[in-house]
């Protein structure tokens, strides 16, 4: 799997559609909105919890075998992943205060990078992740954010190939797909920029499809670790939240694309 298969074997024969928060499901239960946003940034802080623990695993390895130059590289990670878990708490706490978004402009490239960097060295050996960068592009957005979308995806790919299954993933950064500009008209009204997450799991049902998105969905067996359908809930709604928008595309047999398109800032 690379990069130049996702210009072109992705795009015939596969179905696509955008996953909003206004269509998840919300309304339907009693819970409010806020609720749910709790429920999912403790989601995410849980994820991170993973990672970091796996991380510190790796560095007790090093240590023991004396890998001392590792075990320091590992620990920097691990410090990254402790202080995404920070800023994930602050987030909690300030939903109880309505405030404006600032944020910063970021490499996305960079970005990503570091995040693909750190989930590498939780995985078994059975599962590889590439990265791709097809353009540089800056783009204003959450960093913490940005992150969370993209290990959500990848720990959702993983699990969907099967845990002993080997299993490729790409992760890329890229420009508006033609065949995704066609059919959605927001990417024709500005620039965009997009991390697409692909994975060879066999594709989705059309049943499992249409359901995507949907707060409390998930092909996961619901357990106190997983199934709790709210992950691809939080990235539809960070999507949103950076005007942006959320995409799936799938076929059944083959695999599929999640891909979070950013507004792109234009450098003079």
């Amino acid at each position: 799997m690379g990069a130049e298969q996702f210009g072109t074997h992705y795009t015939h024969g596969w179905a696509s559609r955008m996953i909003r928060v206004m269509n998840s499901g919300l309304a339907e239960g009693s819970a409010s909105v806020l609720e749910y946003l709790i429920k999912g940034y403790a989601h995410d802080i849980r994820n991170f919890c993973h990672q970091a623990a796996a991380l510190n695993s790796c560095v007790v390895k090093d240590v023991e075998s004396g890998q001392l130059i590792k075990a320091v590289t590992h620990l920097g990670y691990q410090d990254r992943s402790l202080r995404d878990l920070w800023s994930l708490c602050e987030k909690l706490l300030d939903l109880s205060s309505a405030r404006s978004n600032q944020y910063k402009c970021h490499n996305l490239w960079r970005l990503v990078h570091g995040v693909v960097t750190r989930f590498e060295l939780t995985l078994r050996k059975e599962t590889s992740v590439e990265a791709y960068v097809e353009m540089g592009a800056f783009v204003h957005c959450d960093e913490i954010e940005v992150a969370e979308v993209v290990v959500n995806l990848l720990k959702n790919a993983k699990q969907a190939s099967g845990l002993d299954r080997k299993c490729e993933l790409a992760v890329i950064v890229h420009d508006v797909r033609s065949f995704d500009s066609d059919n959605y008209k927001e990417l024709r009204q500005r620039p965009f920029v997009g991390v697409s997450v692909v994975d060879n799991a066999g594709g989705m049902a059309e049943e499992v499809f249409e359901q995507l998105g949907r707060v409390h969905f998930s092909t996961k067996p619901r357990t106190k670790q997983s199934g709790s359908g709210l992950g691809l809930f939080m990235c539809s709604y960070i999507a949103n939240k950076h005007d942006g928008i959320f995409l799936v595309r799938t076929k059944p047999g083959q695999g599929s694309v999640f891909t979070l398109y950013l507004p792109a800032v234009v450098l003079s």
